[in-house]
């Protein structure tokens, strides 16, 4: 019998959700049964995405890029890769835009792009709230850890102080996912625990993109 569904909307500091058992059972016990064979084709944030001065403790395979499945069909993990990004384009509807208050116009404005990621231990993020690029992005975390290795969900105060306002702790098949905004600052702690995630993220298109 399929795990019910917890789902829960914020409004404040930002928008944002948390969604348990994101994937059907069958798709997540798969991308857990491949973890280590795919880390071996994992690269480098920094190399893939030509910025020096991104963590060297991060390595990704970026499988859906500009909303185009970029994996060899002859692959042995073809399938099973298609069958997330179809599941999770599916769950991408006008029902998820509205809960994190995103016009459902934007939808034909952007792009999603999927990306498997595996944090070594000692990987830290500061403080941000991602480019202005973004129109929303997600983390599904594919590994119970502890609270420390969560996303820190934070919130501006008087003089532009940042405090935490919850701490998201990372649960297999857990979805965070939020609405970019000026205000949405969030971050990540150094941990002893190595995370295996998979962001997502719906960029602007480029003519749809204002500086």
């Amino acid at each position: 019998m399929p795990k019910k569904i917890k789902h829960k909307i914020y409004k404040f500091p930002y928008n944002f959700l948390i969604e348990d058992n994101f994937l059907n059972n069958k798709n997540l016990s798969n991308i857990i049964k491949l973890k280590r064979d795919l880390y071996n084709s994992a690269i480098d944030v920094s190399t893939k995405l030509k910025n020096k001065n991104l963590s060297k403790s991060r390595k990704i395979i970026r499988f859906v890029d500009h909303d185009k499945l970029c994996m060899n069909k002859k692959s042995k993990n073809y399938s099973t890769l298609k069958n997330i990004y179809m599941s999770i384009k599916k769950k991408i509807n006008n029902k998820f835009l509205a809960d994190l208050q995103i016009d459902k116009k934007l939808i034909n404005k952007g792009f999603l792009n999927l990306t498997l990621t595996w944090d070594d231990q000692g990987y830290e993020i500061k403080a941000h709230t991602d480019t202005d690029r973004k129109i929303w992005s997600g983390i599904l975390y594919l590994y119970n850890g502890t609270q420390k290795s969560g996303t820190k969900i934070l919130k501006l105060g008087k003089n532009n102080k940042l405090s935490i306002f919850k701490t998201i702790k990372p649960k297999k098949n857990r979805l965070f996912a939020f609405k970019r905004s000026q205000n949405s600052y969030h971050s990540v702690a150094k941990s002893s625990e190595r995370r295996f995630i998979i962001l997502l993220n719906f960029n602007y298109k480029n003519k749809f993109y204002e500086k």
